[in-house]
């Protein structure tokens, strides 16, 4: 039985979504942790005007909050101050991914790209590099519709010298976004060239997704099974093994598929994208009775489970 067009489609919505939880496993640690590498500085930079050198000391050490009530001042009778501007817009940033209200996070988003782009256009305004790699992060975590302008950020900070661990990371998860898979896994291979152990195995479990959309499926393989011969974290070992059947799925390996699945369900007997996947399998394999028991038993673990639910709903028609 030939693998249809609908079962591709079912297996890229599936990727979809397993894409938006590793990317947030990916910049959990990225998003605030990779801080602004100004603490190292024992002097002000260059450009920074002395009377606002106390906006410096407050960043590096790390009191946010009072940065933000500081600059907030300081803006109120000049807003055009540069070093008010640029610190603001770097404190809302950092204050915002630390909340937990979706709706807070963007207020602070939104607050830091309008300081950060006034700051643009104030002459030889401080940290220009610095700068537009916050922008960068800040355009991508207000959600997909602004990621062509991290891409645009990014790209400029690294040209201009500010180089951090996650630079490389957000364009290449930004480019997957915007469907440029080839520059994606571009970025992506360089990323895991910068990338600790942690954060490296969680970057390939998304660059599989961009070589599976370019059909390199060999190589979605290896990445995805170098990340598990390394990852100690059960979570990881199971979006893992899943996302490389759904490889195997994808490339039409029924048997690498099933072994694999069967191993997966074995050690991870409440994992409903095991079962799900497993049914895939047994449907293109002339096992259909055994497959709708399979996507029964997604559904029972997992009553949301969208796709279970639409190839039970759809059973034989």
């Amino acid at each position: 039985m030939i693998y249809s067009q609908k079962q591709k489609t079912d297996g890229r919505r599936r990727a979809v979504v397993l894409r938006l939880v590793v990317v947030g496993l990916v910049l959990a640690g990225m998003a605030g942790g990779t801080i602004l590498v100004l603490h190292a500085l024992d002097v002000a930079p260059v450009g920074l005007r002395r009377r606002n050198t106390e906006l410096l000391r407050l960043w590096n050490d790390e009191r946010y909050q009072d940065v933000l009530r500081l600059a907030e001042s300081t803006l109120e009778t000049d807003p055009f101050d540069a070093e008010a501007l640029t610190f603001g817009g770097f404190a809302h940033f950092y204050v915002g991914l630390n909340l937990a209200e979706r709706d807070d996070q963007l207020e602070h988003l939104r607050s830091a790209i309008i300081l950060l782009r006034r700051a643009l256009h104030v002459p030889h305004a401080p940290l220009a590099a610095e700068r537009d790699y916050v922008l960068a992060k800040a355009y991508f975590h207000r959600g997909d519709e602004y990621v062509d302008l991290t891409v645009s950020y990014m790209e400029r900070a690294l040209e201009r010298g500010y180089d951090a661990p996650d630079s490389r990371t957000y364009l290449a998860l930004a480019l997957a976004i915007l469907g440029d898979h080839e520059q994606s896994i571009v970025w992506f291979e360089e990323a895991l060239v910068h990338a600790d152990r942690a954060d490296r195995n969680a970057i390939r479990i998304r660059a599989a997704d961009s070589y599976v959309e370019l059909e390199r499926y060999a190589e979605a393989r290896d990445t995805l099974l170098g990340a598990i011969d390394e990852l100690e974290d059960d979570f990881l070992v199971l979006i893992a093994r899943n996302k490389l059947a759904s490889v195997y799925i994808a490339d039409e390996q029924w048997s690498e598929a099933e072994t694999l699945l069967d191993e997966t369900i074995e050690r991870f007997p409440r994992s409903a994208d095991a079962y799900y996947y497993l049914g895939i399998v047994y449907e293109v394999t002339d096992r259909g009775v055994q497959a709708r028991n399979l996507w029964r038993t997604a559904r029972d673990i997992d009553p949301d489970h969208t796709e279970a639910l639409m190839r039970l709903a759809n059973w034989g028609r």
